[in-house]
């Protein structure tokens, strides 16, 4: 083949030859964003765990699960300054979870997957009492992060079903009781209603 020759099939590859090294670029490109995502994924759900093992969350947490009651008033809870604390820092955490998953720095079925069972349990203890300051306080924003993640779990679980048990997932409906636990860990104040600590 003569220089001529070689030119000019070297000139008619080119364009493919250009397409076919762009391809690659893009794929490669495509994966490297890929990974950059899955790891700030597992990061921000470190960071999320971290979060809710934190001391104070812990704290927050232990009232929620063995101290307030379905049938306890906004007005109890904001009697007790301690009590209204653990309410705001438990309401903090789940509007927290809600901003993550609405912003889409996270996957929604990574929070749902881990924490799915503390969200719409924890929902349907605070409901009325975050309706109630959402009155009192005159600000319909209060926890919609929270509110509208809870909304979408059921959809979720519809298309997750349990990974190593066959059935289907616990849904919102009936996740009313689910953090209702009656034990000797946290002595509790009934005659009041917001299950403060006995003194």
């Amino acid at each position: 083949m003569q220089l001529n020759e070689f030119l000019t099939t070297a000139s008619q590859l080119a364009p493919v030859i250009s397409a076919f090294t762009a391809i690659v670029a893009a794929i490669f490109i495509s994966r490297q964003v890929n990974n950059i995502r899955r790891n700030r994924e597992v990061d921000t759900l470190f960071k999320l765990i971290d979060l809710v093992d934190s001391e104070r969350m812990r704290e927050a947490q232990d009232w929620l699960y063995y101290q307030l009651r379905h049938t306890v008033r906004l007005s109890q809870v904001k009697a007790d300054k301690e009590v209204f604390r653990k309410f705001s820092n438990t309401v903090h955490l789940f509007e927290t979870m809600g901003v993550i998953a609405n912003h889409k720095l996270m996957s929604e079925s990574l929070i749902f997957d881990k924490y799915g069972l503390l969200i719409i349990g924890a929902w349907h203890k605070l409901e009325h009492l975050i309706n109630g300051h959402r009155l009192d306080s005159q600000s319909k924003e209060y926890a919609e992060n929270f509110e509208l993640l809870v909304s979408r779990y059921d959809h979720w679980a519809r298309n997750f079903p349990l990974k190593a048990l066959k059935g289907d997932r616990v849904r919102l409906r009936d996740g009313r009781h689910l953090l209702d636990y009656e034990g000797t860990q946290v002595k509790r104040d009934d005659s009041v209603g917001t299950g403060s600590d006995s003194k």
